[in-house]
């Protein structure tokens, strides 16, 4: 890739992760692990090739992104087409994916995994849509609140899942931020969003994103000494309790 499209794709990369930064952000809470996510693919991409958008939300966040990386985005979720309209969009069943065998260069999840219903059926999806030598690359929730979520895996999950559908792992790393920053993040019941639907709206989010920096800040605290602390650093290992965990694998 030429220094003007990474340039781009880094811009891009950036852009999606200010555009879903919680608040409050800082400290040991921050998603500076996502956006490396993000940029590790550029590793992998395929110039003009084709990549798969698995749960790409209506919103479709991650598309400039993909194609910032020159690779053809085509997207995949539950919902109806008319709510995408992009001629690259289909929508997926609970446990198949509406594209021919061996389609895709690369396929993405991007936090969407612990949201699968049938995991099991979807890998081996994954792997059918596939080309021989192609990359999965995928963000799982671990160690947070369940949000509509069903399946949150573990890293040594995720190895077993990937060896059993012919996947051979590449590179496999837990967020900075552990899922004890997010309930401390979550305390008082916000998720850090301030929404302006309305004049109440804005009051009674902004006081409860403001009444999060206690919890916040206190769990901060905890995490500087248990990670610093020879005490306790020693015992500690990140996957322990890691809120997402990111990984790449090749299908063999």
């Amino acid at each position: 890739m030429d220094v003007t499209k990474f340039s781009e794709a880094q811009s891009r990369a950036a852009g999606v992760v200010l555009k879903n930064t919680y608040w409050p952000c800082g400290g040991y809470f921050n998603l500076n692990s996502a956006r490396r996510f993000m940029l590790q693919m550029l590793k992998y991409v395929q110039p003009s090739g084709s990549l798969l958008d698995l749960g790409c939300s209506k919103a479709i966040p991650y598309r400039a992104f993909v194609e910032s990386c020159d690779m053809k985005w085509f997207g995949a979720d539950l919902f109806d087409p008319d709510d995408i309209p992009s001629p690259n969009y289909r929508q997926s069943a609970e446990s198949s994916i509406p594209f021919d065998d061996e389609r895709f260069d690369m396929i993405m999840s991007f936090h969407v995994i612990e949201h699968f219903t049938h995991p099991e059926a979807m890998f081996a999806e994954i792997n059918r849509c596939l080309k021989p030598g192609g990359i999965i690359g995928g963000a799982c929730a671990f160690h947070e609140f369940e949000h509509v979520s069903f399946f949150h895996l573990t890293n040594r999950g995720i190895e077993s899942i990937l060896e059993r559908h012919g996947f051979e792992l590449l590179s496999m790393s837990p967020s900075d931020h552990s899922g004890w920053m997010m309930e401390g993040q979550r305390f008082f019941g916000g998720t850090g969003s301030i929404m302006r639907r309305s004049t109440k709206e804005l009051l009674r989010t902004t006081i409860i994103c403001n009444l999060n920096w206690v919890p916040f800040l206190f769990c901060n605290v905890c995490e500087f000494l248990r990670r610093n602390m020879s005490l306790f650093k020693r015992q500690y290992t990140p996957y322990q309790d890691a809120a997402t965990i990111y990984f790449y694998a090749r299908k063999r």
